[in-house]
Parts: C-alpha cells; sequence; structure tokens
C-alpha cells in the first residue's frame, strides 16, 4: 500500500486505516430518516511522548482524512417529492473541520467543502444538501430559475444511492484538551460525530417544533409553475436559539427581539411583516410593536435571526410567560406574488418582579441591543447589589469577557464574578462562545453591549469615552437625557478572556483604566506555536511578512506598552494545566520593560488550576478589586510621563492620554506616537487628533516632529501630514486600511452579491458562505442577484461579490488595482493570472471580492475566507492550486493598499 510522507509516524509514512460502523445506511420510508455515527480517532501506534518532549503542544497538532460511505434507499413510489415538494439530506457534523459529500459516479470532479461545527455549538445550523428525483412522471418547478440550490444529489425510483463522504479533522488542543492532563495518555484523540436525516416537507406538519401554517391567504390562482402551498417551507428555531430580553417589573431589558428561521424551501423566500399576537393587556392598552421592520430575504436552506425592533407602551403583565410573533411569508420571485404565508413563533421570555429581587441579583438580567450584522444579541447584568437610582460618581461598571467554549450565561462563570458595591456587571457573549477570541467583530459586540448598558443606565453615550460599536456611531444623547455622565469601566476576564481583557484594554488604554486578567495568554496567537506550520516550510521571507502583517492587528503582546498608565492586576493558578503560568509573569515583565514604574500587580496562586469557584474572591485579589473599582479615575496631571502608544489598524484603536492615531502612512505597518507632554514624535503616521483636556496640555503649542504648531481652541484637534508638513484639519474619515478579516464587522447583515444567470455553482458558494459565518460567528448575511442589487441603494454594510467579470455589480463598483477580466482572468500591477485553480480575496471599501478562473478555484477561495483569529489574510491575495499542499506558500501575489486604496508596492509580495 502506497503511504504518504508524515512527520510524526516511525518510517516517516502514514497509510490508511480501516474502521467499521455497525450502521450507516439511510432509509426514506418514514418522514424523518436519521443516522448516526461517533468517531474516536487516536493514532497510538505514533510515540507522542516523544514528539511532545522536543516541540510541546505544537507536535500534537494533526489533520487526519476520515473517509466513508453512506447509502440512501429511495422509496418505489415518490410520494413525497410530488410537486417539487424540497427535501434535503441534513448533517451535524460535530467537531469536524470539513465535510465534502459527493456521487463519484458524478462527471463534476470539483469538491464542494461544506465548513462543520468544529466546536460543536448546540445551536449550529444543519448542512443540507438538496436531493432531486429523476422520474419523468414527476414534475418540477424549474428551481435555478427561482434562485434554488443547484448542488443537489439525484436519486432514482428504487435504486440504492452510494455516497462518498470525505471529512476533515484537526486535533486542536484547545478542543480536545491535553491528553495527558484530562486522560492520562500521550496520544491526543479527536471525538467527532455525524448526524444525518432526510427531511421533506410532508413530515414538517407532524414534527415537533416545527413549523405550523395558521393560515394561506391565496391572493390570486396559483401561477402556471405549479407551485403549490407547500413549496414554501420555513423552519422557526427552538426557544433557546431566539433572543429576547428578560423583562423587569413588565419592561424589556432591551429593544431587540430575535426569531431564528430555517427555510427548507429550494427557493428564496421573503418575510416581508412581522407583528406580536398578543401585543395588548386585559384592559385593551398597547403593549408591544415592532419599528423600522426590513424584510427578510432568505436563500435556499439558509438559518437567519428575524430582528425584531420594539417599542413598547406599557408593561407586559405579570402572568405572561410567552410571546408570539407572526412571520408573514411568501416566495422571493416578484412583488406580484399570488401567494402568502403566515406562521408563528412562540418566544418564551422571564419576567422579573423588580431589579433587586434574588433572581436577577444572582443569575443576572438579559440586556439585548443591536450587534454587529445588525443582529439581535445579548448580554447579563447583574445590578449592583444596592441599588442606588442616580448615577454618579462612584458608578462603576465592570465588563465580563468569558473563556473559550463558554457561554456568557453560564450560571458556574456568573457565580465566580466578583460583585463590588455601585457596580453593574456587564457579562458579554462576543458572537459565539468562541468567537474571534475578543478580536475585531467579537471585540464590536462587546463594545455594542456595553453602550446598551451605558444608555440604559446614563442616557448619554459617547465612543471617545468608551470603545467603537458595530455601526461606529459617535455619539448618542437620548431625549430624556439631563446629564453627560462618563462611567468608568474595568475590564475583568478569564482564560480566552484573560487575554481578552489584556488585548482590550490595550487597544482603548483611556476606556478601561484598570483590568483584571486571569490565567490569559500575551497573545492569541500564542495558543499554540505556528512553528511547524506548513507554509512556512516553502514560502518567501517576503510573504511571511506580508502573512504576518495581516494577524499583527491580533497580536497582544506588540501593543503591551500601551498599558503603562493602566492599573493592572492579573491572576493565575499556580499549577494551571491549560495556560502555563509563565504568560502572566511574561505580561507583568513586559509591561514593566516599557515603566518600570507601571502599577502592574501579579498573583500566582500555588497549586490551583486554571479555574476554580473562587478565583476573584480569594485574597488578595479580592481587595485589590474592590480598590479598583472605587479609584477616583480622571484626568491626572501628575502622571503625564513620557509614553509610547502602538497602533496597528486605526479603526481597531481608541486614544491613550487623548492622543489617537486616526490614519498610517504606510497600511500594513506599526504606528506609533512617543509622546513627552507637548512633544510628539511620530512613526508612520499620517493623521491624528488630540483631546487636550485629557492629553494635559495647558499650551497651545504643540511639537510634532519638530515642527511647532499652534492648536486652535477646540476641545479636539485633528491634524494631518500634508506635503510633508503637520497641519490642522476637519475630522474626515480616512481610507478603511485592513485586513480581509475586517469585512465582518458590518453595521448592516453582509450582502452576498452573485450573478442572475448561469449562477448555480455561484449560488452554491454564497449559500455555504452565510452558513459559515452564521454558525461560526451568528453573523447575518443576505444572498442578493447582482440585477437586484444595482436597483438598491449603495449598502451600509459589508458586501461579498462573487462571480469575477459575469457579476455587474461587481464590475460596475469595482475600483480597485486588482481587476477581472471576461475570460476570467485575474491582474494587478501589470501581472496576470490565469492558470486552473487560481482565486483572489480582495478587500476594497467595504466590498470583499472572491474572483476566480473556473469553479475549482471559488472552492479555494472559500476555504481561505477568514473565520476564524489566526488565518492570514492580507488586503488581497491571488492563490493558486499550490495552497492546497503548500498552504499560504502556494500563493500567487498578496499585500495591502496605500492609505487611498491604491497598489501599494513597498507592501506587495509577488511570486
Amino acid at each position: 500500500m502506497k503511504g504518504s510522507p508524515s512527520h510524526l509516524a516511525d518510517n516517516g509514512y502514514v497509510y490508511w486505516k480501516d474502521a467499521t460502523l455497525s450502521d450507516h445506511s439511510i432509509d426514506l420510508g418514514q418522514p424523518i430518516c436519521r443516522s448516526f455515527a461517533k468517531y474516536s480517532v487516536s493514532f497510538s501506534e505514533i510515540r507522542w511522548g516523544s514528539i511532545r518532549a522536543t516541540e510541546g503542544w505544537a507536535g500534537l497538532q494533526h489533520h487526519a482524512l476520515l473517509r466513508t460511505t453512506i447509502r440512501i434507499d429511495p422509496p418505489e413510489l415518490p410520494s413525497v417529492f410530488d410537486n417539487g415538494e424540497p427535501t434535503y439530506l441534513t448533517i451535524a457534523a460535530n467537531q469536524v473541520s470539513h465535510i465534502a459529500i459527493f456521487d463519484s459516479e458524478s462527471s463534476d470532479s470539483t469538491l464542494h467543502w461544506q465548513t462543520g461545527n468544529i466546536y460543536a455549538y448546540s445551536d449550529a445550523p444543519r448542512i443540507h444538501v438538496p436531493l432531486v428525483y429523476n422520474n419523468q412522471h414527476v414534475g418540477r418547478p424549474d428551481f435555478e430559475k427561482r434562485g434554488s440550490a443547484t448542488d443537489s444529489i439525484t436519486l432514482v425510483p428504487g435504486e440504492a444511492k452510494h455516497l462518498d463522504v470525505l471529512v476533515g479533522l484537526d486535533y486542536e488542543i484547545r478542543l480536545f484538551r491535553d491528553p495527558l492532563v484530562f486522560a492520562n495518555t500521550t496520544a491526543p484523540a479527536i471525538e467527532a460525530d455525524l448526524h444525518m436525516e432526510i427531511e421533506h416537507f410532508t413530515s414538517f406538519h407532524r414534527h415537533n417544533g416545527t413549523l405550523e401554517i395558521h393560515s394561506i391567504d391565496k391572493k390570486l390562482p396559483l401561477s402556471s409553475n405549479g407551485l403549490g402551498a407547500v413549496d414554501a417551507c420555513m423552519l422557526v428555531g427552538d426557544s433557546a436559539s431566539h433572543i429576547v430580553p428578560h423583562f423587569v417589573d413588565g419592561w424589556a431589558y432591551g429593544d431587540m427581539i430575535g426569531a431564528e428561521v430555517v427555510s427548507c424551501s429550494r427557493e428564496a423566500l421573503v418575510i416581508d411583516q412581522a407583528s406580536f399576537v398578543i401585543a395588548q393587556t386585559t384592559h385593551g392598552l398597547p403593549v408591544l410593536s415592532i419599528i423600522d421592520f426590513k424584510p427578510v430575504v432568505l436563500a435556499a436552506s439558509q438559518t437567519r435571526i428575524v430582528s425584531l425592533k420594539i417599542a413598547q407602551e406599557n408593561p407586559v403583565e405579570a402572568g405572561l410567560g410567552s410571546l408570539i410573533v407572526t412571520l408573514r411569508i411568501r416566495p422571493h420571485v416578484s412583488e406580484t406574488e399570488t401567494l402568502f404565508y403566515q406562521i408563528n413563533a412562540t418566544i418564551p421570555f422571564v419576567n422579573h418582579e423588580s431589579i433587586d429581587h434574588p433572581e436577577p441579583q444572582e443569575r443576572g438580567i438579559h440586556l439585548t441591543y443591536a450587534s454587529v450584522t445588525n443582529t439581535p444579541a445579548s448580554a447579563v447584568v447583574l445590578p449592583p447589589k444596592t441599588m442606588d437610582p442616580i448615577v454618579n460618581s462612584g458608578t462603576r461598571i465592570l465588563l465580563a469577557l468569558h473563556g473559550a467554549g463558554v457561554m456568557h450565561t453560564n450560571p458556574a462563570w456568573i457565580s465566580t464574578l466578583p460583585r463590588p458595591p455601585k457596580t453593574w456587571v456587564l457579562v458579554v457573549h462576543g458572537l459565539t462562545p468562541w468567537g474571534m477570541d475578543w478580536r475585531e467583530a467579537s471585540r464590536a459586540d462587546a463594545c455594542s453591549a456595553l453602550r446598551a448598558l451605558v444608555l440604559k443606565i446614563t442616557d448619554f453615550w459617547n465612543e471617545e469615552d468608551y470603545c467603537a460599536a458595530h455601526d461606529s456611531v459617535k455619539s448618542i444623547v437620548l431625549a430624556k437625557s439631563k446629564q453627560q455622565t462618563r462611567v468608568p469601566v474595568i475590564i475583568i476576564g478569564h482564560s480566552n478572556g484573560g487575554q481578552g481583557t489584556l488585548f482590550l484594554s490595550s487597544q482603548f488604554p483611556d476606556s478601561f483604566p484598570a483590568l483584571i486578567p486571569a490565567a490569559g495568554y500575551t497573545s492569541a496567537r500564542l495558543y499554540v506555536s505556528v512553528q511547524h506550520s506548513r507554509a512556512s516550510l516553502f514560502s518567501d521571507a517576503a510573504l511571511q511578512a506580508i502573512m504576518k502583517a495581516s494577524l499583527q492587528g491580533q497580536d497582544g503582546d506588540i501593543i503591551a506598552g500601551n498599558l503603562v498608565f493602566s492599573r493592572v492586576h492579573l491572576v493565575h493558578g499556580g499549577d494551571d494545566e491549560n495556560v502555563p503560568v509563565w504568560h502572566s509573569r511574561e505580561r507583568m515583565a513586559l509591561i514593566k520593560a516599557w515603566d518600570p514604574d507601571s502599577d502592574v500587580r501579579f498573583t500566582e496562586v500555588p497549586g490551583k488550576p486554571h479555574i476554580w469557584p473562587t478565583i476573584f474572591k480569594d485574597e488578595p485579589v479580592a481587595s485589590r478589586i474592590d480598590e479598583l473599582v472605587a479609584f477616583p479615575y480622571g484626568i491626572s496631571l501628575s502622571a503625564l510621563k513620557p509614553f509610547t502608544y502602538t497602533v496597528v489598524w486605526p479603526s481597531e484603536a481608541g486614544s491613550m492620554r487623548g492622543w489617537r492615531i486616526r490614519e498610517l502612512s504606510v497600511p500594513g505597518r506599526l504606528a506609533k506616537l512617543s509622546v513627552n507632554q507637548n512633544r510628539v514624535r511620530t512613526t508612520n503616521v499620517y493623521g491624528l487628533s488630540v483631546n487636550t483636556q485629557r492629553a494635559g496640555i495647558n499650551s497651545r503649542l504643540v511639537i510634532i516632529d519638530n515642527q511647532q504648531i499652534n492648536l486652535p481652541s477646540s476641545p479636539t484637534i485633528w491634524l494631518r501630514r500634508g506635503s510633508g508638513q503637520w497641519e490642522v484639519v476637519d475630522p474626515y474619515s480616512p481610507y478603511p486600511s485592513g485586513p480581509l478579516s475586517h469585512i465582518l464587522n458590518s453595521p448592516e447583515p453582509i450582502s452576498i452579491v452573485i450573478p442572475s444567470v448561469n449562477n448555480a455553482h455561484y449560488h452554491s458558494v454564497a449559500r455555504r458562505l452565510a452558513h459559515n459565518l452564521y454558525t461560526y460567528l451568528k453573523l447575518d448575511c443576505v444572498v442578493v442577484k447582482d440585477d437586484e442589487a444595482l436597483e438598491q441603494a449603495h449598502p451600509r454594510g459589508s458586501v461579498v461579490v462573487i462571480g469575477g467579470s459575469r457579476n455587474r455589480y461587481g464590475i460596475k463598483v469595482r475600483s480597485s488595482p486588482l481587476q477581472v477580466h471576461p475570460d476570467g482572468s485575474i491582474s494587478i500591477s501589470g501581472f496576470k493570472y490565469n492558470q486552473a485553480g487560481t482565486c483572489a480575496l480582495s478587500l476594497h471599501k467595504n466590498h470583499l471580492y472572491m474572483d476566480a478562473v473556473d469553479e475549482s478555484g471559488y472552492e479555494r477561495a472559500l476555504l481561505a475566507f477568514p473565520l476564524r483569529t489566526g488565518v492570514p489574510g492580507p488586503e488581497w491575495m491571488i492563490l493558486g492550486e499550490e495552497c492546497d499542499r503548500k498552504g499560504y506558500a502556494g500563493v500567487y501575489a498578496a499585500g495591502f493598499w496605500d492609505r487611498h486604496g491604491e497598489f501599494s508596492e513597498i507592501m506587495s509580495y509577488f511570486n
């Protein structure tokens, strides 16, 4: 048997191994047909102990490929497929990185990989593979013309169908934990399971917890295409998948409700109306209403959260325990569609008697708000134990960041948090339990939650005082606001939340003056060393520099010097089996390397593990937290020492002592401000601003790069380097430079625009991308055809454009240096790429373009799309087939644009 080279095995080769499962068939004889397989994959013949002894945890990381088959037995009489009823093979692939299901007898040789549920989220949507019945006596609508899913599997009456399955399995120590500690073995094991079901619409009327059709309003006779009532198929998620605020004394604690729905149709559907069934009290008074509702379009098999912004006029009565939301749906064919359907989603909620009742005090109140992609999200609020209705100088907010894989609503996590006097504890989510390690979109979610609480207790929000929310709104003043009070925010976090605490405070040092990070890595990239990265074995140092630059914004250690004025107390168990204690020691030493007198303290607790129930409540930590919370934060002129402020991406950072970097001279490189009172030296800074009060500048004269500048009397002054000289300017919006992952931080649902004609594969790519973004990050997407996009107003949110020169919308709006041509080729700066399998990802003016020469190129682009932290993705890159074997070493070209969004020779690489 031919083996494959591997650095793990003795003699350097690994081989296919056989395993047997007792049952892996699916029978269509029942309305819901299920099959389940659980895998525990461990390679005991590999001497893991010796590898670990020299390579550490990084030596345990490995990729395995599982190959198997499934069999589908269709019935002789295919009644369930009549009239085009939607039928799907649905898959839950838990702790699987990727999965491909294909027909080896098909002429299509391109694998369509689906992203698995590697984090084993309990609420992850299932993968949908359409099934089509090949029977000349069965009439089916032309689904492709109606925006349907077309990457389907064809079945024949009475003939068993064998399908090949490839499952990508990746061992990550954060997912499966250290085998030596938790299983007393040196051999790591990958635990994964596959749940497969065949669902068809006739079963949904009988299947509990799905769609119930309450009324069918047939405005006109059926159209000639034979579309029947059963074609509009939609499921309502279970109660745990909805987002709903708690009510306190009958009043909603938040202004957003989210109802999860899943399309089980093969055509696009639109929800064009939403209302509450019970919207009045027993006395006939109005209670809840939905405002600013926007129609929700679902592509075939797509899962979305229906965003409902609510207004409340009167309190909900105490006996009411659920809300019923009525959604009106119709096929998204034309504005004159003849059929409408109505479904009800029942959403349970909690109604607390009062804010100081024991339950909200101990378990918290669920606060809802609009988050990234305008998706409803929730945070847990623990109000002060002694409620003071007046917000004053002693009021504080404790922002709590959870660890990886931990739900923010987890009672065990909530119970570990301290409860200082006069302090609101805000336990945020970060999009999902894993999120993006509190970077970018996850950071924006935390800031959006913070804004919601600040507005709840003060009626006033100023982004300069806190951090940038998902929509970058600078300030909000509610009509009832009487005073503009800034509430100091202290951050606390454990494990991944500990390193997130360090990172977020370093990004916004003026906004978060104190922090208590526990058991956190110094930087997310250090969870497991990338010393064995496949790409580093093949790539040029210049390419490695570009790729590392794309990840530099995720490094916490490189911006550690921004914490020299912060009050920091690190906590770590001396026998931490998950995060080595040296990380906290290193972070303390790193901050003090910037300033030996910085207020950084460290409590290392001998004999303690990664976490214990009283980690924040034992002495001396408890007293230190009380001290940090009670400290009178404000402008401190006595501490105006020289400092250096380091920023990677200005859009992701705030100010330090009033100084803020607004624009880079060369995007992709570090920017620094070295400040000594009114003297400033800049590195790679093209635009900046200064709040003179926070900066402690008494004189209106500042010296920047040896140039004397007289500042006007405004509280905040913007300066820009023009013609080599600094000059005072009005506030402006710099070009939004950043890596590909910045596309995820969108104020509105991400639009995925595909060509209107010959769009079968583009639709498949768009549908899978929307599924991936919802699974990993709960980001909302809408799939739009290019002719529709051309008719709509310019989108406020991020846009992903698929289809290259075939996409008419993309051709109209594209203005980047990376161009596409009618023959499918891709060009930039005089270089042209047309090799088979070539693709490009490029971010330009809030549009991410996915271009490819052929179908396999689009599959490669989909796999390279940034879904998780640690995935290299500069502002633009062109990939070839060698990426499959060599990682990013197979990149043809990559780089960043200049500060105008044009080609930057100095920050580009060409193979």
